[in-house]
């Protein structure tokens, strides 16, 4: 399994155990009802929890992850 390089961050970022990830989307979904909660959760806590803007590899090409937005509009 290939880890993606992250900007600043520790290894173990990049390397949580499936436990780990399986606690995280419990957290974020423990209260939804249907699987349009269950993607506002998701959303959420990654909204509300990652730093941007971050560097990483995809595909081999090095870039940068950021939001960009214009007014109240994402």
């Amino acid at each position: 399994m290939r880890v993606c390089r992250w900007s600043g961050y520790s290894a173990a970022v990049g390397s949580l155990s499936r436990s780990q990830l399986d606690a995280l989307v419990e957290e974020a979904t423990v209260d939804c009802y249907n699987e349009d909660e269950q993607l506002t959760g998701l959303f959420t806590m990654i909204e509300d929890n990652l730093a941007l803007p971050f560097t990483t590899e995809v595909l081999g090409v090095d870039g940068i992850v950021a939001i960009c937005h214009r007014s109240r509009e994402r």
